[in-house]
Protein backbone atom coordinates (compact mmCIF):
# COMPACT_ATOMS: atom_id res chain seq x y z
CA UNK A 1 0.00 0.00 0.00
CA UNK A 2 2.10 3.03 -1.57
CA UNK A 3 -1.11 5.92 -1.24
CA UNK A 4 -4.32 5.90 1.00
CA UNK A 5 -7.13 8.32 0.56
CA UNK A 6 -8.24 10.36 3.52
CA UNK A 7 -11.29 8.39 3.53
CA UNK A 8 -9.85 5.02 3.26
CA UNK A 9 -8.13 5.86 6.01
CA UNK A 10 -11.20 6.88 8.43
CA UNK A 11 -12.80 3.38 7.12
CA UNK A 12 -9.11 1.28 8.35
CA UNK A 13 -9.12 3.36 11.58
CA UNK A 14 -12.80 2.61 12.61
CA UNK A 15 -12.54 -1.06 11.27
CA UNK A 16 -9.38 -2.43 13.67
CA UNK A 17 -6.99 -1.36 16.34
CA UNK A 18 -3.79 1.52 15.21
CA UNK A 19 -1.58 -1.65 16.75
CA UNK A 20 -3.04 -4.66 14.16
CA UNK A 21 -2.82 -1.43 10.81
CA UNK A 22 0.93 -0.57 12.54
CA UNK A 23 1.95 -4.25 11.59
CA UNK A 24 -0.10 -5.04 8.21
CA UNK A 25 0.94 -1.56 6.32
CA UNK A 26 4.56 -1.58 8.37
CA UNK A 27 4.29 1.61 9.81
CA UNK A 28 4.40 2.37 13.52
CA UNK A 29 1.61 3.41 15.70
CA UNK A 30 2.86 6.94 16.42
CA UNK A 31 3.65 7.75 13.31
CA UNK A 32 -0.59 6.59 11.93
CA UNK A 33 -1.91 8.83 14.94
CA UNK A 34 0.64 11.47 13.58
CA UNK A 35 -0.90 10.86 10.19
CA UNK A 36 -4.52 10.81 11.25
CA UNK A 37 -3.98 14.50 13.08
CA UNK A 38 -2.06 16.00 10.38
CA UNK A 39 -5.32 15.26 8.07
CA UNK A 40 -7.91 15.65 10.42
CA UNK A 41 -9.17 12.35 10.53
CA UNK A 42 -10.76 11.63 14.47
CA UNK A 43 -9.62 8.26 15.82
CA UNK A 44 -11.14 5.95 18.37
CA UNK A 45 -10.56 7.24 22.01
CA UNK A 46 -9.02 4.68 24.65
CA UNK A 47 -10.89 1.62 25.53
CA UNK A 48 -13.11 1.49 22.06
CA UNK A 49 -12.14 -1.63 21.20
CA UNK A 50 -12.49 -2.80 24.91
CA UNK A 51 -16.35 -1.46 25.13
CA UNK A 52 -16.57 -3.18 21.43
CA UNK A 53 -15.51 -6.79 22.35
CA UNK A 54 -17.92 -6.81 25.13
CA UNK A 55 -20.44 -5.52 23.12
CA UNK A 56 -21.17 -1.91 24.97
CA UNK A 57 -22.08 1.21 23.35
CA UNK A 58 -19.43 3.04 21.72
CA UNK A 59 -19.27 7.06 20.30
CA UNK A 60 -18.25 7.16 16.49
CA UNK A 61 -17.04 10.21 15.80
CA UNK A 62 -17.83 11.19 11.99
CA UNK A 63 -15.45 12.10 8.51
CA UNK A 64 -14.55 15.74 8.16
CA UNK A 65 -15.19 16.72 5.01
CA UNK A 66 -13.64 19.68 5.29
CA UNK A 67 -9.85 19.43 4.81
CA UNK A 68 -7.94 22.10 2.28
CA UNK A 69 -5.18 20.03 1.86
CA UNK A 70 -4.76 16.97 -0.28
CA UNK A 71 -6.83 14.21 -0.41
CA UNK A 72 -4.36 11.63 -1.00
CA UNK A 73 -1.84 10.47 1.56
CA UNK A 74 1.14 8.96 0.45
CA UNK A 75 2.28 6.49 2.85
CA UNK A 76 5.74 5.26 1.52
CA UNK A 77 6.88 8.46 3.11
CA UNK A 78 6.47 6.84 6.10
CA UNK A 79 7.42 3.64 5.66
CA UNK A 80 11.00 2.55 7.88
CA UNK A 81 14.18 3.15 5.93
CA UNK A 82 15.82 -0.31 5.24
CA UNK A 83 18.43 1.28 8.40
CA UNK A 84 15.45 1.06 10.49
CA UNK A 85 14.29 -2.18 9.36
CA UNK A 86 17.71 -3.80 10.27
CA UNK A 87 17.80 -2.10 13.91
CA UNK A 88 14.21 -3.47 14.45
CA UNK A 89 15.45 -7.02 13.02
CA UNK A 90 18.86 -6.95 15.77
CA UNK A 91 16.21 -6.13 18.51
CA UNK A 92 14.05 -9.37 17.64
CA UNK A 93 16.83 -11.35 17.35
CA UNK A 94 18.37 -10.25 20.74
CA UNK A 95 14.85 -10.66 22.25
CA UNK A 96 15.26 -13.80 21.33
CA UNK A 97 18.58 -14.57 22.26
CA UNK A 98 17.55 -13.12 25.81
CA UNK A 99 14.65 -15.39 26.11
CA UNK A 100 16.79 -18.45 25.67
CA UNK A 101 19.60 -17.44 28.12
CA UNK A 102 17.25 -15.97 30.31
CA UNK A 103 13.21 -17.73 30.65
CA UNK A 104 12.68 -16.21 32.86
CA UNK A 105 13.68 -12.73 34.53
CA UNK A 106 15.18 -13.28 38.65
CA UNK A 107 14.23 -12.19 41.64
CA UNK A 108 17.16 -12.01 43.19
CA UNK A 109 20.87 -12.15 43.07
CA UNK A 110 22.06 -15.77 41.90
CA UNK A 111 26.05 -15.71 41.75
CA UNK A 112 26.74 -12.33 41.59
CA UNK A 113 29.53 -10.59 39.34
CA UNK A 114 32.51 -9.73 41.56
CA UNK A 115 31.37 -5.76 40.24
CA UNK A 116 28.14 -6.59 41.76
CA UNK A 117 29.08 -7.76 45.19
CA UNK A 118 31.66 -5.01 45.79
CA UNK A 119 28.94 -2.19 44.31
CA UNK A 120 26.59 -3.60 46.92
CA UNK A 121 29.32 -3.15 49.61
CA UNK A 122 30.06 0.06 48.97
CA UNK A 123 26.51 1.19 48.40
CA UNK A 124 25.17 -0.34 51.87
CA UNK A 125 27.63 2.13 53.75
CA UNK A 126 27.19 4.97 51.49
CA UNK A 127 25.59 7.55 53.20
CA UNK A 128 25.99 10.49 50.83
CA UNK A 129 24.23 11.00 47.18
CA UNK A 130 26.32 12.66 44.42
CA UNK A 131 26.12 12.46 41.04
CA UNK A 132 30.13 11.42 40.44
CA UNK A 133 31.82 9.04 42.05
CA UNK A 134 35.09 7.25 42.44
CA UNK A 135 36.70 4.72 44.58
CA UNK A 136 40.16 5.43 45.93
CA UNK A 137 40.99 1.97 45.64
CA UNK A 138 41.19 -0.43 42.77
CA UNK A 139 38.15 -2.15 43.69
CA UNK A 140 35.46 -2.92 41.14
CA UNK A 141 32.63 -0.75 41.11
CA UNK A 142 29.72 0.49 38.88
CA UNK A 143 28.25 3.90 38.90
CA UNK A 144 24.86 3.77 40.85
CA UNK A 145 22.94 6.95 42.33
CA UNK A 146 19.79 5.69 43.90
CA UNK A 147 18.24 6.60 47.34
CA UNK A 148 16.36 4.21 48.50
CA UNK A 149 17.39 0.74 49.37
CA UNK A 150 14.63 -0.78 47.41
CA UNK A 151 16.25 1.00 44.51
CA UNK A 152 19.65 -0.62 45.53
CA UNK A 153 18.46 -3.73 45.16
CA UNK A 154 16.38 -3.81 41.97
CA UNK A 155 19.53 -1.48 40.30
CA UNK A 156 22.18 -4.28 41.31
CA UNK A 157 19.85 -7.10 40.15
CA UNK A 158 19.10 -5.43 36.68
CA UNK A 159 23.24 -4.36 35.99
CA UNK A 160 23.87 -8.10 37.12
CA UNK A 161 21.51 -9.47 34.66
CA UNK A 162 22.43 -7.41 32.07
CA UNK A 163 26.40 -7.21 32.35
CA UNK A 164 26.19 -11.40 32.41
CA UNK A 165 23.93 -10.54 28.96
CA UNK A 166 26.18 -9.10 27.77
CA UNK A 167 29.30 -11.59 28.82
CA UNK A 168 27.31 -14.37 27.07
CA UNK A 169 26.94 -12.82 24.16
CA UNK A 170 30.55 -12.82 23.74
CA UNK A 171 31.65 -9.24 25.47
CA UNK A 172 33.61 -7.90 28.07
CA UNK A 173 32.92 -6.36 30.77
CA UNK A 174 35.83 -4.25 32.30
CA UNK A 175 35.16 -2.70 36.11
CA UNK A 176 37.66 -0.36 37.66
CA UNK A 177 38.32 1.94 40.61
CA UNK A 178 36.16 4.33 38.83
CA UNK A 179 33.32 2.09 36.96
CA UNK A 180 32.45 -0.13 34.34
CA UNK A 181 32.24 -0.25 30.65
CA UNK A 182 30.89 -2.41 28.81
CA UNK A 183 34.10 -3.37 25.74
CA UNK A 184 32.42 -4.93 22.57
CA UNK A 185 34.80 -5.44 19.25
CA UNK A 186 37.42 -3.12 21.08
CA UNK A 187 35.33 0.14 21.56
CA UNK A 188 34.23 0.71 25.00
CA UNK A 189 30.71 2.44 26.73
CA UNK A 190 30.67 3.16 30.24
CA UNK A 191 27.88 2.67 32.38
CA UNK A 192 25.95 4.35 34.69
CA UNK A 193 22.54 3.35 37.21
CA UNK A 194 21.07 6.68 38.69
CA UNK A 195 17.36 7.40 39.73
CA UNK A 196 16.02 10.39 38.44
CA UNK A 197 14.80 13.44 39.49
CA UNK A 198 12.36 16.37 40.26
CA UNK A 199 13.51 20.15 39.88
CA UNK A 200 11.97 21.72 43.14
CA UNK A 201 12.60 25.77 43.63
CA UNK A 202 13.34 26.61 47.13
CA UNK A 203 10.93 28.43 49.27
CA UNK A 204 13.60 30.86 49.73
CA UNK A 205 15.37 30.81 46.72
CA UNK A 206 19.07 32.68 45.78
CA UNK A 207 20.41 33.77 42.45
CA UNK A 208 22.82 30.68 42.77
CA UNK A 209 20.92 28.16 44.43
CA UNK A 210 17.48 28.31 43.56
CA UNK A 211 16.02 24.36 43.06
CA UNK A 212 16.27 20.92 44.91
CA UNK A 213 17.08 18.12 43.13
CA UNK A 214 14.38 15.81 44.51
CA UNK A 215 14.65 12.09 43.48
CA UNK A 216 11.14 10.71 42.22
CA UNK A 217 11.99 6.49 42.26
CA UNK A 218 12.16 6.52 38.57
CA UNK A 219 15.69 4.19 37.78
CA UNK A 220 17.48 5.11 34.36
CA UNK A 221 20.18 3.50 33.11
CA UNK A 222 22.63 5.29 31.34
CA UNK A 223 25.19 4.96 28.42
CA UNK A 224 27.61 7.52 30.69
CA UNK A 225 29.97 8.86 27.55
CA UNK A 226 30.90 12.59 28.50
CA UNK A 227 30.21 14.23 24.87
CA UNK A 228 27.20 11.76 24.41
CA UNK A 229 24.97 10.25 26.98
CA UNK A 230 22.13 7.31 26.22
CA UNK A 231 19.54 6.64 28.39
CA UNK A 232 17.03 4.14 29.32
CA UNK A 233 14.05 4.34 32.07
CA UNK A 234 10.88 2.92 33.77
CA UNK A 235 8.22 4.10 31.71
CA UNK A 236 3.97 3.70 32.51
CA UNK A 237 3.67 0.96 30.39
CA UNK A 238 7.22 -0.84 30.17
CA UNK A 239 9.56 -1.07 32.65
CA UNK A 240 13.77 -0.54 32.28
CA UNK A 241 13.88 -4.75 32.92
CA UNK A 242 12.42 -5.46 29.65
CA UNK A 243 14.28 -3.32 27.54
CA UNK A 244 17.59 -5.45 28.26
CA UNK A 245 17.03 -6.44 24.58
CA UNK A 246 16.28 -2.97 23.44
CA UNK A 247 19.74 -1.71 25.43
CA UNK A 248 21.66 -4.79 24.32
CA UNK A 249 20.99 -3.98 20.86
CA UNK A 250 21.98 -0.11 21.09
CA UNK A 251 25.69 -0.86 22.49
CA UNK A 252 26.25 -3.59 19.38
CA UNK A 253 25.23 -1.11 17.25
CA UNK A 254 26.79 1.77 18.71
CA UNK A 255 30.29 -0.22 18.67
CA UNK A 256 30.15 -2.01 15.67
CA UNK A 257 29.65 1.30 13.57
CA UNK A 258 32.40 2.55 15.73
CA UNK A 259 34.41 -0.63 14.65
CA UNK A 260 33.52 -0.13 11.20
CA UNK A 261 34.33 3.54 11.54
CA UNK A 262 38.09 2.27 12.24
CA UNK A 263 38.14 -0.33 8.95
CA UNK A 264 36.85 2.38 6.83
CA UNK A 265 39.50 5.17 8.20
CA UNK A 266 42.18 2.26 7.74
CA UNK A 267 40.97 1.38 4.57
CA UNK A 268 40.71 4.82 3.40
CA UNK A 269 44.60 5.28 5.07
CA UNK A 270 45.55 2.30 3.23
CA UNK A 271 44.45 3.82 -0.40
CA UNK A 272 46.12 7.34 0.31
CA UNK A 273 49.19 5.60 1.31
CA UNK A 274 49.40 3.74 -2.16
CA UNK A 275 48.09 7.05 -3.69
CA UNK A 276 50.87 8.54 -2.40
CA UNK A 277 53.22 6.01 -3.31
CA UNK A 278 51.99 6.13 -6.71
CA UNK A 279 52.66 10.40 -6.80
CA UNK A 280 55.68 9.83 -5.31
CA UNK A 281 57.05 7.21 -8.42
CA UNK A 282 55.01 9.59 -10.83
CA UNK A 283 57.39 12.42 -9.21
CA UNK A 284 60.94 10.26 -9.47
CA UNK A 285 60.17 9.75 -13.25
CA UNK A 286 58.95 13.47 -13.87
CA UNK A 287 62.42 14.42 -11.72
CA UNK A 288 64.21 12.48 -14.09
CA UNK A 289 63.04 13.78 -17.02
CA UNK A 290 63.63 17.31 -15.72
CA UNK A 291 67.17 17.18 -14.97
CA UNK A 292 67.28 15.41 -18.32
CA UNK A 293 65.02 18.53 -19.71
CA UNK A 294 68.04 20.84 -17.90
CA UNK A 295 71.03 19.34 -18.86
CA UNK A 296 69.56 19.50 -22.54
CA UNK A 297 69.10 23.48 -21.71
CA UNK A 298 72.47 24.03 -19.93
CA UNK A 299 74.42 22.12 -23.14
CA UNK A 300 72.12 23.87 -25.89
CA UNK A 301 73.33 27.32 -24.01
CA UNK A 302 76.63 26.11 -23.87
CA UNK A 303 76.78 24.89 -27.40
CA UNK A 304 75.86 28.44 -28.88
CA UNK A 305 78.17 29.66 -26.53
CA UNK A 306 81.04 27.53 -28.50
CA UNK A 307 79.80 28.66 -31.87
CA UNK A 308 79.98 32.11 -30.64
CA UNK A 309 83.62 31.25 -29.57
CA UNK A 310 84.61 29.48 -32.64
CA UNK A 311 83.70 31.85 -34.67
CA UNK A 312 85.52 34.74 -32.77
CA UNK A 313 88.55 32.29 -33.23
CA UNK A 314 88.00 31.54 -36.89
CA UNK A 315 88.25 35.64 -37.10
CA UNK A 316 91.38 35.12 -35.46
CA UNK A 317 92.71 32.82 -37.63
CA UNK A 318 92.25 35.21 -40.92
CA UNK A 319 94.45 38.00 -39.25
CA UNK A 320 97.15 35.74 -37.88
CA UNK A 321 99.35 36.50 -40.70
CA UNK A 322 99.09 39.77 -39.59
CA UNK A 323 100.03 39.43 -35.46
CA UNK A 324 102.00 36.55 -35.09
CA UNK A 325 101.82 36.59 -31.42
CA UNK A 326 98.11 35.14 -31.88
CA UNK A 327 98.97 31.59 -32.30
CA UNK A 328 99.74 30.43 -29.30
CA UNK A 329 96.44 32.21 -28.16
CA UNK A 330 94.39 30.85 -30.66
CA UNK A 331 95.92 27.46 -30.00
CA UNK A 332 95.07 27.64 -26.58
CA UNK A 333 91.34 28.60 -26.99
CA UNK A 334 90.86 25.90 -29.67
CA UNK A 335 91.91 23.23 -27.04
CA UNK A 336 90.07 25.28 -24.21
CA UNK A 337 87.04 25.25 -26.76
CA UNK A 338 87.16 21.53 -27.53
CA UNK A 339 87.15 21.09 -23.71
CA UNK A 340 84.08 23.35 -22.92
CA UNK A 341 82.44 21.63 -25.95
CA UNK A 342 79.37 18.89 -24.38
CA UNK A 343 79.96 16.90 -27.68
CA UNK A 344 84.13 17.00 -27.46
CA UNK A 345 85.05 16.88 -24.07
CA UNK A 346 88.37 16.81 -24.88
CA UNK A 347 90.77 16.84 -21.90
CA UNK A 348 93.09 19.89 -20.89
CA UNK A 349 95.66 19.87 -19.08
CA UNK A 350 95.20 23.03 -16.69
CA UNK A 351 91.12 22.94 -17.13
CA UNK A 352 90.76 19.37 -15.97
CA UNK A 353 89.99 20.30 -12.59
CA UNK A 354 87.30 22.80 -13.38
CA UNK A 355 84.23 21.93 -13.10
CA UNK A 356 82.10 22.84 -17.20
CA UNK A 357 78.94 22.93 -15.61
CA UNK A 358 80.15 25.69 -12.83
CA UNK A 359 83.19 26.72 -14.07
CA UNK A 360 84.28 27.18 -10.90
CA UNK A 361 87.68 25.23 -9.51
CA UNK A 362 86.90 21.63 -7.78
CA UNK A 363 87.89 20.74 -4.11
CA UNK A 364 91.02 18.75 -4.73
CA UNK A 365 91.36 17.27 -1.20
CA UNK A 366 88.68 18.04 1.01
CA UNK A 367 90.55 16.49 4.25
CA UNK A 368 93.91 18.85 3.56
CA UNK A 369 91.76 21.85 2.44
CA UNK A 370 89.82 21.58 5.89
CA UNK A 371 92.64 20.73 8.10
CA UNK A 372 94.62 23.91 6.47
CA UNK A 373 91.15 26.30 7.27
CA UNK A 374 91.12 25.15 10.68
CA UNK A 375 94.61 25.68 11.28
CA UNK A 376 94.66 28.68 9.54
CA UNK A 377 91.55 30.06 11.61
CA UNK A 378 92.70 28.75 14.63
CA UNK A 379 95.15 31.11 17.56
CA UNK A 380 98.18 29.89 18.90
CA UNK A 381 99.94 31.80 21.94
CA UNK A 382 103.29 32.33 19.28
CA UNK A 383 102.49 34.46 16.85
CA UNK A 384 105.18 33.15 14.13
CA UNK A 385 103.49 29.78 13.48
CA UNK A 386 106.16 28.17 11.53
CA UNK A 387 108.48 28.24 14.78
CA UNK A 388 105.57 26.91 16.60
CA UNK A 389 105.46 23.88 14.23
CA UNK A 390 109.04 23.80 14.61
CA UNK A 391 109.84 23.90 18.24
CA UNK A 392 107.04 21.30 19.43
CA UNK A 393 107.84 18.69 16.38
Amino acid sequence: MKTITRRELYDLVWSKSITKISKEINIKESVIRGICQSYKIPLPINGYWSKIQFGKEVEVFPFIDDFEGSDIIELFHFIPTPYEEKKKEDVILIEDFVKETLPSYPTKLENPLEVIIETQKYLTRKDNYNYYQSRKDNTPFINVQVSTKELIDRSLLFLDTLLKQFIARGHEVLSENWGTKVIIQKHSLPIRMRESYNRVKKTNPKWYDSEDKVANGVLCFQIDESYRRIEWRDSDSVKLEDKIPSIIAKFEEICYQRYEDDLQKIREDIRKHEIYKLIQARKQVVQIHLEKFNKLLRESKRYRKIQDMRTYVDSLKKIESDKPELKEWIEWSTSAIDWYDPLIKLDHPYLKDVDRETLTVKTLDIDVENWYDNYNTHEYEYDDKEEYWHDDY
